[in-house]
């Protein structure tokens, strides 16, 4: 018995009319919804009740980017540029089932209940969700992209109850490629996943959500100045500018890989330069330069790593409470910093 072989994509645009812009209604996207029910029922071009794709006769009608991403994903230009994976090769696993099947000894992972999607098996170019991405592609055919709350990229959507879902508009699916990720889940096990670079339609005018990325950005600004103050205060206990040679700069940080508004503190210290780096896992001094008359390098990196015991964002608050080891070594640098100015 022969392989059935997929038939040659074809598809007639001669009817086919540039995508229009979407304007926001108020403060409102201008198509959104709260369910995934809601969003199936109502779209005619997404009909995906569980997964992110919905394909039709060979072609990737929409896609949804939610809450399943991966290394490398990419959101730039204010969204007119998104980098994110083909579908297919993930299950649903609970922590009990990932720990069984893994090397980890995390208890908190082993007695997990919680189900997520994991990333299982490879994905391979001939798969039909990876087709149909690969057909657009090649003739040139519009993707309408959704997005989720979960979706990390826009963090701004985590804001609103009423809104679960948000119609981002159409995109080209401009390149494709394979990309060998390593199994956080399973150490030392290695997948392929396929990614797919789409590209905003300049026919529909700018993005509808740039107003949102503004208020964001303002917000955060506000949030980090006000954070900035507290580590001041927290770490020297008193005004920074009455401390000789020491000045406590935070900034924000979108590392490869992780989270936005992953928060990276540089603490350009005299005559010590370290740099402390806090994401949901936990905290390190990444990096650590010169030398202290009563502690070296070494030392302060052999040191228990420093943590933020409480960090919470909100739309326009930010409060961050820096753990007593974190004080303590911040303290004997500026300390030593005064002695030697």
């Amino acid at each position: 018995m022969g392989i059935r072989s997929r038939p040659d994509f074809s598809i007639d645009k001669s009817d086919w009319k540039l995508p229009v812009q979407l304007s926001k209604i108020g403060d409102n996207p201008p198509i959104h919804c709260e369910t995934r029910q809601e969003l199936c029922e109502t779209l005619p071009y997404f009909r995906s009740f569980q997964g992110g794709h919905y394909t039709c006769k060979g072609r990737t009608i929409s896609y949804l980017l939610d809450g399943t991403p991966s290394p490398r994903d990419v959101f730039e230009d204010q969204g007119r540029i998104i980098i994110s994976h083909g579908g297919g090769g993930s299950k649903i696993m609970t922590g009990n089932e990932i720990a069984q099947q893994s090397l980890h000894t995390d208890n908190s992972t082993k007695s997990s209940h919680k189900k997520r999607l994991v990333f299982c098996k490879s994905q391979s170019r001939t798969g039909f969700r990876v087709q149909s991405l690969m057909n657009c592609m090649n003739h040139d055919i519009p993707v309408v992209l959704l997005a989720g709350k979960k979706y990390s990229m826009m963090p701004w959507l985590k804001e609103r109850d009423d809104i679960g879902y948000v119609v981002l508009g159409h995109y080209l699916v401009t390149h494709s490629w394979a990309e060998k990720e390593i199994d956080s889940d399973f150490p030392g096990r290695t997948c392929v996943r396929m990614k797919f670079r789409f590209q905003w339609i300049s026919s529909q005018g700018d993005p509808w959500w740039l107003c949102d990325i503004e208020r964001y950005e303002r917000n955060v600004m506000v949030a980090l100045e006000d954070a900035r103050i507290v580590l001041n205060d927290q770490f020297a206990g008193t005004e920074s500018s009455e401390i000789p040679g020491s000045q406590a700069d935070l900034e924000i940080d979108q590392a490869e890989g992780m989270e936005p508004l992953t928060m990276c503190f540089s603490l350009e210290l005299r005559p010590h330069n370290s740099k402390y780096l806090d994401d949901e896992k936990g905290a390190e001094i990444l990096t650590s330069s010169g030398s202290l008359e009563d502690m070296s390098t070494e030392e302060l990196l052999a040191l228990p790593p420093p943590h933020v015991d409480e960090l919470v964002t909100s739309a326009s608050h930010l409060q961050v409470k820096i753990s007593k080891s974190m004080s303590r070594v911040l303290h004997d640098i500026w300390a030593t910093s005064e002695l030697q100015d």
